[in-house]
């Protein structure tokens, strides 16, 4: 199995207490993606639910990894690059944007069409809590039927107001690479109003995938 490792350098430390609440999807994708109905994946029928382009709720999103209406399995797909929050705006502030906290549940798997332009971006003033065990890690994949490949989708990229080495800057901005015209990271804080990210017993799979600079 081939792993990309995230890094997470960009990261917001400081969580705030949220509720938890629900996209408005189907009742089978319990209201948090559209159902596509049962389709393959790793040799067996998972119920796929594909997530809106933008989750921007400024509360707390949970991916569980069964549905609780068919008690059925879950993959959660990504039509596109589906943005966590809103703080990919140039002028993005930690007071201005959107402070969601998607959260994954041990067992539960997201993925991204075979060499598509999918990723899950992770934007600044928003989170992700992905926790998983040493039996039941979180996937990050493309939608087939192994591990084997590279370059199948995007991957996940996590964003955050802080400095690092690619956007030492300390008073602005960096545009992304490779996602598309207009996302932005960085701004050369030491510290913001971001909900806390983890990711603990989580597999990052296939990723690497060029997204199309539009």
């Amino acid at each position: 199995m081939k792993k990309l490792i995230a890094t997470l350098g960009l990261l917001a430390l400081a969580s705030a207490s949220q509720a938890v609440t629900t996209l408005g999807g189907d009742v089978e994708c319990n209201y948090n993606g559209a159902s596509l109905g049962f389709i393959p994946f790793n040799n067996t029928a998972y119920l796929g639910c594909e997530l809106p382009l933008s989750i921007a709720v400024d509360d707390t999103v949970v991916l569980a990894k069964d549905s609780a209406s068919l008690e059925l399995p879950i993959v959660w797909t990504l039509p596109g690059i589906v943005e966590v929050g809103n703080g990919s705006s140039a002028n993005a502030t930690p007071s201005s944007v959107d402070h969601t906290l998607l959260q994954i549940e041990a067992g539960a798997q997201i993925a991204g069409s075979v060499n598509s332009e999918s990723a899950l971006l992770i934007s600044r003033g928003a989170g992700i809590e992905a926790v998983g065990t040493a039996e039941d890690s979180i996937v990050f994949s493309s939608v087939d039927d192994n591990y084997n490949r590279s370059q199948e989708w995007g991957g996940l990229i996590i964003a955050g107001f802080g400095q690092s080495n690619g956007c030492p800057n300390d008073t602005g901005s960096c545009e992304m690479e490779g996602v598309a015209r207009g996302h932005y990271f960085g701004g050369g804080l030491t510290d913001n109003e971001s909900p806390e990210s983890t990711l603990e017993y989580v597999v990052i799979a296939e990723g690497g995938h060029i997204l199309r600079v539009s």
